[in-house]
């Protein structure tokens, strides 16, 4: 090194093969080929709405978040304060998740490696986290997505977490060349006729979240949630029954008029 520069909160030596870089109260390492999803200006607003989405403000310690997707670093690590545990399911090389760990001090998240991109690496991760998700009374799980938008995407992993011990999902997508009105339509075609006859998960939430502002990229987050409370089969989800419910008859009703239906056969929300 033949010198330093210095910057508001952080020391940057000349030679060094990484920058350190300031999210809120969070520090991570950024290196010349970091995914510009898992840093990008603003992501701390996306880390904010993750939390409000899973209703982790009052800091429960008896709920465990899963985060699925390439560079989930920052998004695990705000989580992690507001939880009792993160498991981060990312790809290699994981020693850079591990650095950011230990330069923030945070020992309640755990990475878990996987080569794999697959909603089947994601489910196989889940099964073999079993044992250490049952000590929580609630798992959520967030999945990232930085690829284009592709119409089966919603559809493929609900159905590979359909049968897990997710509760709740936060979807929190970058769409390439889109734009957010067009999620209706998405979710229409995902969830109507026999697409996905036996999802449990059903989405009630969507905020949009401008992290880059421009014309390239629209960002949103999806919260979906099960029709009936896993803590008790007879206890209807809240969101459910606030926001979904009621969405899911307009879109139904809309359906109707063009000749199509939904059908979620669970007779219990039919009580709701």
């Amino acid at each position: 090194c033949c010198g330093s520069t210095e910057s508001q909160s952080h020391h940057v030596l000349y030679g060094s093969d990484h920058l350190v870089e300031q999210y809120g109260d969070l520090k991570s390492r950024v290196y010349p080929d970091t995914e510009m999803w898992g840093q990008p200006p603003g992501v701390i607003l996306m880390c904010n709405t993750v939390v409000e989405l899973l209703d982790l403000l009052d800091r429960p310690q008896d709920v465990a978040v899963v985060v699925f997707g390439h560079s989930s670093g920052i998004l695990g690590m705000h989580l992690a304060k507001f939880c009792g545990r993160v498991f981060m399911i990312d790809f290699p090389p994981m020693s850079r998740v591990l650095e950011d760990l230990r330069l923030n001090n945070i020992e309640n998240c755990v990475p878990v490696e996987t080569s794999d991109r697959t909603c089947k690496a994601f489910q196989d991760s889940l099964e073999g986290l079993g044992p250490d998700l049952r000590a929580f009374r609630a798992v959520y799980g967030v999945i990232l997505s930085a690829s284009t938008l592709g119409n089966a995407l919603i559809k493929d992993r609900a159905k590979e977490v359909s049968s897990s011990v997710l509760e709740k999902v936060v979807y929190a997508f970058r769409q390439t060349h889109g734009n957010f009105m067009e999620l209706e339509h998405l979710l229409k075609k995902t969830y109507k006729n026999d697409s996905v006859p036996s999802n449990p998960l059903v989405p009630v939430k969507v905020v949009p979240v401008d992290l880059l502002p421009c014309s390239i990229f629209t960002q949103f987050a999806v919260l979906c949630v099960r029709k009936m409370s896993l803590q008790g089969r007879l206890v209807a989800n809240k969101e459910f029954r606030d926001s979904a419910l009621p969405n899911l008859k307009l879109i139904q009703k809309g359906s109707n008029n063009t000749g199509g239906s939904i059908k979620t056969k669970d007779p219990a929300s039919s009580n709701l």
